[in-house]
């Protein structure tokens, strides 16, 4: 989307706001998400009025500061300039670069709408981040959901609940951690393989609990996933 588009798609959602002030907000969206409609249209609406208007106010004290200083500046040197002549000094003055009014320079308005998007971006980064969490999860759950866990509900309890808090460095980091989840889902289907052949005999891992997992097996999951916390997942 263009930014004419998201300031559009904007107004229309925020009735009344001021245009400049979400035209600063559409270039933020589209210097931050690009082109994806779909990540643009997502981030617009979780925005909220209160988290709008907020910004605005922010954007236009820091505009109005700054535009401020520079007419302060064009000011005194004008002021200056007059005084000289007053006088009747005979040196000329220093060339001055030429008043610019209330032209702000790039870098200006960088630093600007850096501060003044702050909050905004710090919003769709955890958009960002909880989208990620729940695509791993659903890869998680791609694992546990077949054929040969049918019936393990409290296995897959296990499974799910460690995955819950963690954290990783990089998607390599969770990569990692999905391969040793996966042994200890082979070691457990094992187990029952084995569990079924033997009849009443004893299990190949130990013996099971209420929740129909054997100690060994718990401890052989627990320590694949400690595994996988030193390669980047760690618990929050």
């Amino acid at each position: 989307m263009t930014i004419e588009q998201i300031t559009t798609a904007l107004q229309a959602k925020f009735t009344g706001a001021r245009k400049d002030g979400l035209e600063q907000i559409a270039r933020n969206l589209a210097l931050v998400l690009g082109n994806d409609d779909n990540k643009v249209n997502e981030a617009i609406n979780n925005l909220t009025a209160d988290a709008v208007n907020a910004h605005i106010v922010e954007w236009r004290k820091v505009v109005d500061a700054e535009n401020a200083k520079a007419a302060q500046t064009r000011e005194d040197n004008l002021r200056k300039a007059f005084d000289f002549k007053e006088k009747g000094k005979q040196e000329p003055p220093k060339p001055q670069e030429p008043p610019k009014g209330s032209e702000l320079t790039a870098e200006q308005i960088a630093a600007i709408v850096a501060k003044a998007t702050e909050p905004l971006q710090q919003q769709i980064a955890q958009l960002n981040a909880g989208k990620l969490n729940e695509q791993r999860f659903e890869r998680l759950n791609g694992l546990l959901n077949n054929d040969r866990l049918k019936n393990a509900t409290a296995f897959k309890d296990v499974v799910k609940n460690g995955f819950n808090g963690k954290q990783f460095a990089d998607d390599a980091a969770f990569d990692a951690y999905l391969e040793e989840t996966k042994k200890g889902i082979d070691a457990f289907v094992q187990q029952q393989a084995d569990l079924e052949l033997k009849g009443n005999g004893s299990p190949l891992f130990g013996k099971v609990n209420t929740d129909g997992i054997s100690a060994s097996v718990a401890d052989y999951i627990k320590s694949k996933q400690d595994n996988a916390d030193a390669l980047g997942g760690k618990k929050l």
